[in-house]
């Protein structure tokens, strides 16, 4: 029986009784329930349920390496599939494709609806890009009883991202590229970091994100400076924009940024956490609609649960007036002038100062010219003098 076997591999000398922790599956849900076990095997209680993937997930608790996945999907769709470890792929990733789970997910009673573009990433991933490509297609083939063809595949390390449409769409893809930034031990090593793909529909422009972020609850500071890394490092759409989340229509970021919810716990192996998560960005004009977001409660092959997440989204050939409308004359230099800025000076030893303007709008960091607090004072005593207006000056400074 299961529980004999699960006795049989406690016994094993490798597994030492004393005070150990292991994770069970509990209430047929995509959650486990820390047990400690306590001096004799037999004072041991096991409250194990029956599920037709308890002894998949039972190799993986007890000393096998799982694999964790992440899903995304877009209609124009993205789908993110997230991997861990050396373990075989589930043997049906259906109710991942077709969004199925727990969360904001699809009613199983709803038949299939392909969507029209799939983002699948996976991490810490031993799978030879050329059969995980050949699974997913085929697969997608199969539920939907339709073609779907390549884009690219694209990796770093265990970092990979694969991205398919519909065949119908492949006469309107066009630019694809790709590019991976690492950040691991100092930004050398590809077992951190972060692969994208970019691409266009139409007149539309696309890019989607896989990144696999620094753990650990004390090392914030380190995952921030990997995510600007990564927006610096990228190397997608035009090389004359400012900046990697402006250069396209749809920014697609995913993966495992290890950003953890903070909760009171005790005797944990890992602090509960929404590592895994899926964010987006458009531009204003642009509607975009997330239909789900979840994740399955049908892969247990990891201690990540497989994530899920779909949008609707406009296509410029639906917003022609909003073209028209807002048509930009790139020989016309945009200025942006500040009528104010405050600065408050904390020492009375320097004589000059200067002002930085920092925004994703520039392509550098904006330094104002040196000023004495004299000339400043002077300057806007002038100028609040035209505009008739009275203002204690020695907190305020214009960049000049």
């Amino acid at each position: 029986t299961l529980l004999e076997r699960l006795k049989e591999e406690i016994a094993k000398k490798w597994f030492h009784l004393k005070k150990k922790k292991v994770l069970f599956y509990q209430d047929n849900a995509p959650c486990y329930k820390l047990m400690k076990m306590m001096a004799k095997l037999q004072e041991v209680v096991y409250k194990l349920l029956p599920h037709p993937l308890y002894s998949l997930d039972l190799k993986r608790m007890l000393g096998g390496r799982g694999v964790k996945m992440d899903e995304e999907v877009i209609v124009v769709t993205e789908v993110y599939f997230k991997a861990k470890g050396n373990a075989v792929v589930p043997p049906s990733i259906t109710d991942w494709f077709n969004c199925f789970g727990s969360g904001k997910a699809r009613s199983s009673e709803l038949p299939p609806l392909a969507s029209d573009i799939y983002a699948i990433g996976t991490q810490e991933s031993v799978y030879h890009q050329k059969e995980w490509v050949k699974r997913v297609i085929t697969d997608l083939n199969n539920l939907y009883n339709r073609e779907f063809k390549l884009v690219k595949c694209a990796s770093l390390w265990g970092i990979c991202i694969v991205i398919v449409v519909k065949s119908e769409l492949m006469n309107v893809v066009s630019k694809v590229k790709h590019s991976s930034v690492k950040t691991g031990i100092a930004n050398a090593l590809g077992n951190k970091g972060a692969v994208g793909v970019s691409f266009y529909v139409g007149q539309t422009s696309f890019c989607f994100v896989n990144c696999h972020l620094t753990s650990g609850n004390e090392h914030v500071l380190r995952r921030n400076q990997n995510y600007h890394s990564i927006l610096r490092g990228l190397n997608l759409g035009q090389k004359d924009c400012f900046d990697l989340s402006l250069s396209f229509h749809y920014l697609f970021w995913f993966g495992d940024l290890n950003y953890r919810i903070d909760l009171d716990v005790a005797n944990r192996t890992n602090v509960p956490s929404w590592c895994d998560r899926v964010l987006w960005k458009s531009y204003p004009e642009l509607d975009i609609q997330n239909t789900t977001y979840g994740c399955t409660d049908e892969i247990f092959t990891s201690d990540h649960s497989a994530v899920f997440s779909t949008f609707d989204v406009d296509m410029l050939s639906h917003c022609q007036n909003i073209q028209k409308s807002n048509t930009i004359n790139t020989n016309k230099q945009v200025k942006m002038i500040f009528l104010a800025a405050e600065a408050k000076i904390l020492t009375t030893s320097s004589t000059k100062f200067h002002l930085e303007f920092h925004s994703t709008c520039f392509e550098k960091v904006i330094c104002s010219k040196k000023n004495s607090l004299l000339d400043l004072k002077k300057k806007q005593e002038s100028l609040f003098r035209n505009e008739c207006l009275s203002v204690d000056f020695k907190t305020f400074a214009y960049p000049w």
